[in-house]
């Protein structure tokens, strides 16, 4: 850096100092965003969230400490370690309510924990072709059922898929408590309606890939209705 001195016309030349600052590590000061549960089965799921930033983490972070229990009871399951932003839990128990919780950590200590809540499948299907049906009935209808159907899985160029539903009621325990319930949802649970039937039918759309159609009730019930399903392409619809 050049300084003039006005008066005597002579100038002088400076070296500017720089200083580097750093802050003590800390937690992170967030909890991770975005949670999700997909691929649910009758004894597995894949849990993921998004990534906690950089600027949250207030240090260098190591990774994530997923622990899972069992929601009712609050026994503890077990904890895993991961760097990833994701992890698959296996080893599960069928139809079976769990809570996950997830939190960031750097070599300080760990950060605040997400929640998250997930229930494993009594049953699941793949079903195939580019239309179809099936029926809920007698087989889906007992002590905490929790049945799964996929709907277009491994079909290329998805527009949208129609699902269609005949008449039914699940009654009280699905209006006021939510212990009952058909969802419809797109396989990445980014798009998700849950319904309670009524006197008429209804249809509900998924765009872009396939869709998971999922039925649960926590005690017997006497629900017999069909479900059919069309899948457009763009192929199709081009």
């Amino acid at each position: 850096m050049m300084l003039n001195e006005r008066e005597t016309g002579t100038s002088a030349a400076y070296k500017s100092l720089t200083a580097l600052i750093t802050t003590p590590e800390s937690v992170p000061r967030s909890s991770p965003k975005g949670v999700y549960s997909t691929n649910i089965t009758s004894n597995s799921a894949v849990i993921g969230w998004q990534e906690i930033p950089r600027k949250e983490a207030r240090g260098v972070l190591l990774g994530y400490r997923v622990q899972v229990y069992n929601r009712y009871t609050g026994r503890y399951g077990k904890e895993i370690i991961t760097n990833d932003t994701s992890v698959i839990l296996t080893d599960l128990s069928l139809v079976t309510s769990y809570r996950v919780s997830i939190k960031g950590y750097t070599a300080v200590g760990s950060g605040p924990r997400a929640y998250h809540n997930f229930t494993t499948l009594r049953c699941h299907t793949d079903l195939k072709g580019e239309s179809g049906m099936f029926s809920i009935d007698k087989t889906h209808n007992g002590y905490r059922s929790n049945c799964s159907w996929t709907i277009g899985k491994g079909v290329n160029n998805i527009d949208f898929i129609v699902i269609k539903f005949t008449p039914f009621d699940l009654e009280w325990n699905c209006i006021e408590y939510q212990h009952s319930y058909v969802e419809v949802a797109d396989v990445n649970y980014e798009a998700k309606v849950r319904g309670c039937g009524g006197s008429r039918p209804f249809q509900v759309l998924i765009k872009n890939r396939p869709a998971v159609v999922r039925y649960y009730t926590c005690c017997p019930k006497n629900a017999f209705f069909n479900v059919s399903f069309y899948i457009i392409t763009q192929k199709m619809s081009g």
